[in-house]
């Protein structure tokens, strides 16, 4: 189904063997989401080709609010989705129907200058989340946030080629940008 809360670890996974702009990630909006489950269901769909189903005709203006940010945010991002090259943070998901901490997928494109993250939380433990890109992608001394596809209490800032996350909860999707320096 496409409504699990580990689409994000299986569409990670099948960067493995397709393309992300060749696989359909579905996004099934329901008009009974509240804001949260409407984020992280449409952040999946930066993990590939963006699809959304649902209960569209019933959807409240809010909630076609985030659709319409998610799908402005989508297009701006397609070309680091389609010419990127992946790297995966975070801790080990072990089974898929039991998943805690976070994943973050962190796409370079443009030459290495600028990267798409896509983070979600899972049983997370509310700890700020940290990813050092400086340490594992080697050169990247600085970035900076371009724009983000967020919930308004979470709070991303760059430091020293590190991105920190502040105020995400259990179960947040969200996706930013970034320029390297």
């Amino acid at each position: 189904s496409h409504e699990i809360l580990s689409l994000p670890i299986i569409a990670a996974n099948l960067h493995r063997v397709i393309r992300p702009e060749q696989n359909q990630i579905w996004a099934v909006l329901r008009a009974g989401d509240d804001e949260k489950r409407e984020y992280y269901s449409l952040a999946n769909t930066f993990l590939g080709r963006m699809c959304i189903s649902g209960d569209i005709y019933d959807l409240s203006d809010r909630q076609w609010e985030i659709a319409d940010e998610a799908i402005r945010y989508y297009r701006e991002c397609a070309p680091v989705i389609r010419n990127g090259v992946n790297y995966r943070f975070g801790p080990t998901q072990r089974y898929y129907n039991r998943l805690s901490g976070w994943q973050a997928v962190v796409r370079i494109a443009d030459g290495g200058k600028e990267a798409l993250v896509v983070l979600h939380t899972f049983d997370h433990d509310g700890k700020d989340i940290e990813l050092d890109l400086s340490e594992r992608l080697g050169g990247i001394q600085q970035s900076s946030l371009i724009d983000c596809f967020a919930r308004k209490k979470i709070d991303i800032s760059t430091d020293n080629g590190k991105i920190r996350i502040q105020g995400a909860g259990d179960y947040e999707g969200m996706v930013f940008r970034l320029r390297i320096l």
